[in-house]
């Protein structure tokens, strides 16, 4: 009898339905894509700590297996390791595996190297953003070759680079889907950030930001889309500076309602310290909207996409462009997910 062949996703989490929209949505566009231009091949995926359960469920016709791994300690670790090699051992009985992805350079990958290892198939390893830097262990335990390892952009493989002394042999930038968005002629927002409200974002950033320019410009609107535990200290913030008319807090939000501020936006503030290849600011850029980040992600300028060094560049840049009657909004998309998805398929 001749097995089904099936590529398997290693990643820490996935949605846990089709209504949940917000988490990690390019990896679901990245699932959804494939899925549907590789119909002949069924898609696996392994979410090692979220869901919080342990109910097998199918996901746009991909297969999901939740592990419940909920991030917790080590003894979990071991029983975790334990039911990824169950689950492992149970797909390779009843399918042909073309190969493994892991999302991140991390526990994923290291359980997925062990088994493709012992039955000679196929490893790649995505690296994604945090994982590039010199804090992550498991580029010095692991020491995948660089033929297995594919960079999320020309930043992370420098990063990676610098880090690891390895150069990772692929580069694959994440893409958007065309048909998810739209360039609205009415654009009454000024400036939108979107992210986890946690320190490495730096969202004081776009606080001093909308203070700059409300000296400048009158009925100045700027929002925050997010949630996290710097909310708090944030919306204080804000009060402190004498920006709280301005800046609206909406918390977190469905992904069509993010997509829906984008293209209402006339900029995206995007004031991170670090980032692989910001999902939000080629979503921002597909939505018609200017993007201002100190992060350049790709080697190459993008048009709309102005990177600046300081914080006072960016307080100028936002202020030239929003003070610009020229400016103009034109939905850019350097890359597709499609294309993402076939570049990396050509890699198994």
């Amino acid at each position: 009898m001749n097995k089904p062949e099936t590529i398997v996703i290693m990643t820490p989490g996935f949605a846990e339905s089709e209504n949940d929209t917000s988490c990690l949505p390019m990896h679901q566009r990245f699932v959804k894509t494939l899925c549907r231009l590789y119909s002949s091949l069924s898609v696996t995926v392994l979410a090692f700590q979220y869901p919080f359960h342990r109910k097998e469920y199918y996901w746009n016709n991909a297969r999901v297996i939740p592990l419940n791994g909920r991030n917790r300690g080590w003894s979990n670790r071991l029983m975790l390791q334990q039911l990824v090699k169950n689950q492992l051992d149970q797909i390779h009985a009843t399918s042909r595996i073309k190969g493994f992805l892991s999302f991140w350079y991390g526990p994923c990958s290291a359980t997925a190297k062990r088994f493709a290892s012992k039955f000679n198939i196929p490893h790649r390893c995505w690296i994604l953003g945090q994982d590039a830097r010199d804090i992550n262990p498991y580029p010095r335990k692991l020491h995948l070759p660089a033929e297995e390892l594919i960079a999320l952009s020309d930043n992370i493989r420098h990063e990676f680079y610098q880090n690891h002394h390895v150069s990772p042999q692929h580069l694959i930038p994440p893409g958007v889907d065309p048909d998810d968005f739209s360039s609205s002629g009415h654009r009454d927002i000024d400036l939108l950030s979107v992210g986890s409200l946690i320190p490495l974002k730096r969202f004081e950033i776009f606080i001093e930001t909308t203070a700059f320019l409300a000296k400048h410009i009158s009925n100045l609107r700027t929002v925050i889309v997010g949630d996290g535990p710097e909310r708090g200290r944030l919306e204080e913030l804000a009060r402190s500076y004498g920006t709280q008319d301005h800046i609206y807090f909406t918390g977190a939000l469905p992904y069509p309602e993010v997509l829906d501020l984008m293209s209402r936006a006339k900029i995206l503030l995007h004031p991170s310290s670090y980032e692989g290849f910001s999902g939000v600011c080629q979503e921002a850029l597909a939505s018609g909207a200017h993007v201002i980040s100190f992060v350049r992600a790709m080697d190459h300028d993008i048009r709309q996409w102005h990177i600046v060094s300081t914080i006072g560049e960016m307080n100028q840049k936002a202020l030239d462009l929003l003070s610009s009657p020229k400016l103009v909004h034109q939905p850019v998309i350097p890359y597709t997910m499609e294309d993402t998805v076939k570049k990396m398929m050509e890699l198994f």
